[in-house]
Protein backbone atom coordinates (compact mmCIF):
# COMPACT_ATOMS: atom_id res chain seq x y z
CA UNK A 1 0.00 0.00 0.00
CA UNK A 2 1.11 3.17 -0.55
CA UNK A 3 1.40 6.11 2.40
CA UNK A 4 -1.51 7.93 1.09
CA UNK A 5 -3.41 4.26 1.10
CA UNK A 6 -2.18 3.84 5.02
CA UNK A 7 -3.64 7.21 5.48
CA UNK A 8 -6.81 7.11 4.54
CA UNK A 9 -6.67 3.57 6.55
CA UNK A 10 -6.21 5.07 9.17
CA UNK A 11 -8.71 8.12 8.51
CA UNK A 12 -11.05 5.36 8.06
CA UNK A 13 -10.58 3.22 11.33
CA UNK A 14 -10.92 6.47 13.70
CA UNK A 15 -14.10 7.14 11.52
CA UNK A 16 -15.30 3.55 12.79
CA UNK A 17 -14.06 4.15 16.07
CA UNK A 18 -16.56 7.61 16.39
CA UNK A 19 -19.58 6.00 14.30
CA UNK A 20 -19.33 2.85 17.18
CA UNK A 21 -19.46 5.88 19.66
CA UNK A 22 -21.76 8.05 18.38
CA UNK A 23 -24.20 4.71 18.02
CA UNK A 24 -23.74 3.68 21.64
CA UNK A 25 -25.12 6.89 22.11
CA UNK A 26 -28.70 6.33 19.80
CA UNK A 27 -26.98 8.91 16.97
CA UNK A 28 -28.16 7.59 13.47
CA UNK A 29 -24.96 8.15 11.42
CA UNK A 30 -24.73 8.65 7.72
CA UNK A 31 -21.24 8.13 6.33
CA UNK A 32 -19.83 9.89 3.36
CA UNK A 33 -19.73 7.78 0.19
CA UNK A 34 -17.36 10.48 -1.41
CA UNK A 35 -13.94 10.23 0.56
CA UNK A 36 -12.82 13.73 -0.58
CA UNK A 37 -16.02 15.09 0.67
CA UNK A 38 -15.11 18.93 1.12
CA UNK A 39 -17.92 19.45 3.89
CA UNK A 40 -17.95 15.89 6.46
CA UNK A 41 -17.33 12.89 7.20
CA UNK A 42 -20.28 11.91 8.91
CA UNK A 43 -23.78 13.34 9.13
CA UNK A 44 -25.41 12.40 12.24
CA UNK A 45 -29.09 12.60 12.82
CA UNK A 46 -29.54 13.39 9.35
CA UNK A 47 -28.81 17.15 10.09
CA UNK A 48 -25.00 17.70 11.95
CA UNK A 49 -22.19 17.76 9.63
CA UNK A 50 -19.24 15.89 11.51
CA UNK A 51 -15.55 15.73 10.89
CA UNK A 52 -13.28 13.30 12.47
CA UNK A 53 -9.19 13.40 12.12
CA UNK A 54 -7.45 10.27 13.63
CA UNK A 55 -3.62 11.16 13.93
CA UNK A 56 -1.11 10.96 17.12
CA UNK A 57 -0.45 14.28 18.80
CA UNK A 58 2.20 16.55 17.83
CA UNK A 59 3.68 16.02 20.99
CA UNK A 60 6.73 18.96 20.83
CA UNK A 61 3.96 21.33 20.59
CA UNK A 62 0.96 19.56 22.65
CA UNK A 63 -1.57 19.68 19.61
CA UNK A 64 -3.33 18.71 16.84
CA UNK A 65 -2.44 19.47 13.31
CA UNK A 66 -3.82 19.39 9.67
CA UNK A 67 -3.01 20.94 6.45
CA UNK A 68 -4.46 24.70 6.09
CA UNK A 69 -6.80 22.95 3.11
CA UNK A 70 -8.80 21.13 5.81
CA UNK A 71 -9.02 24.63 7.71
CA UNK A 72 -12.59 25.18 6.19
CA UNK A 73 -13.81 21.99 6.22
CA UNK A 74 -12.55 21.43 10.03
CA UNK A 75 -14.32 24.97 11.09
CA UNK A 76 -17.61 24.92 9.33
CA UNK A 77 -18.77 21.18 10.14
CA UNK A 78 -21.11 21.11 13.41
CA UNK A 79 -18.59 18.84 15.17
CA UNK A 80 -15.32 18.01 15.22
CA UNK A 81 -13.19 14.85 16.92
CA UNK A 82 -9.87 14.31 17.36
CA UNK A 83 -8.85 10.75 17.62
CA UNK A 84 -5.22 10.27 19.74
CA UNK A 85 -3.77 7.47 18.25
CA UNK A 86 -0.64 6.44 20.69
CA UNK A 87 2.51 6.98 18.98
CA UNK A 88 4.83 4.28 18.76
CA UNK A 89 7.84 6.69 20.58
CA UNK A 90 6.80 9.57 22.02
CA UNK A 91 3.81 8.35 25.12
CA UNK A 92 1.25 11.35 25.40
CA UNK A 93 -1.45 12.22 27.86
CA UNK A 94 -3.83 12.60 25.27
CA UNK A 95 -3.46 8.69 24.03
CA UNK A 96 -6.23 6.56 23.26
CA UNK A 97 -9.17 9.53 23.70
CA UNK A 98 -11.38 10.81 21.83
CA UNK A 99 -11.80 15.03 21.73
CA UNK A 100 -14.55 17.29 20.48
CA UNK A 101 -13.47 20.64 19.34
CA UNK A 102 -16.26 23.22 19.25
CA UNK A 103 -15.86 24.44 15.50
CA UNK A 104 -15.54 28.72 15.66
CA UNK A 105 -14.57 28.09 19.82
CA UNK A 106 -11.51 25.88 19.25
CA UNK A 107 -8.27 28.07 19.45
CA UNK A 108 -5.60 27.19 16.50
CA UNK A 109 -2.54 28.82 14.89
CA UNK A 110 -0.52 28.83 11.82
CA UNK A 111 2.96 26.51 11.45
CA UNK A 112 6.04 25.87 9.85
CA UNK A 113 8.05 23.09 9.92
CA UNK A 114 11.95 23.35 9.06
CA UNK A 115 10.95 22.75 5.84
CA UNK A 116 8.82 25.07 5.47
CA UNK A 117 5.74 22.91 5.23
CA UNK A 118 2.42 25.16 6.74
CA UNK A 119 0.30 23.18 9.23
CA UNK A 120 -2.32 24.37 11.30
CA UNK A 121 -2.32 23.40 15.10
CA UNK A 122 -4.90 23.09 17.43
CA UNK A 123 -4.02 22.93 21.23
CA UNK A 124 -4.89 20.04 22.73
CA UNK A 125 -5.14 21.69 26.24
CA UNK A 126 -8.25 24.39 26.10
CA UNK A 127 -11.79 24.63 26.92
CA UNK A 128 -12.97 23.89 23.61
CA UNK A 129 -11.65 19.99 23.11
CA UNK A 130 -13.33 18.24 24.97
CA UNK A 131 -12.26 14.28 25.94
CA UNK A 132 -15.20 12.64 25.53
CA UNK A 133 -13.93 8.68 25.41
CA UNK A 134 -11.03 6.66 26.02
CA UNK A 135 -11.27 3.77 23.36
CA UNK A 136 -10.20 0.26 24.76
CA UNK A 137 -6.71 -0.35 24.96
CA UNK A 138 -6.84 -3.05 22.20
CA UNK A 139 -8.61 -0.52 19.59
CA UNK A 140 -5.93 1.82 20.40
CA UNK A 141 -3.49 -0.72 19.88
CA UNK A 142 -4.43 -1.59 16.32
CA UNK A 143 -4.91 2.01 15.46
CA UNK A 144 -1.26 2.08 16.58
CA UNK A 145 -0.20 -0.40 14.06
CA UNK A 146 -2.14 1.40 11.57
CA UNK A 147 -0.09 4.25 12.39
CA UNK A 148 3.50 2.86 12.34
CA UNK A 149 3.48 1.57 8.95
CA UNK A 150 3.12 4.69 7.95
CA UNK A 151 6.92 5.66 9.30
Amino acid sequence: MTKEELMNELGLAGEKVVINMLSDEGCKIKTSVDKYDSEKDLLVNGKYKVEVKTQAPFVKENSFSFLPNQLKKCTSADVLYFVSVPHTTWPHFSDGWIYRAVPGEFKYRNWKDRWGKERILIPIEQEALIPVMKMTDEKAKELQLLLSTLY
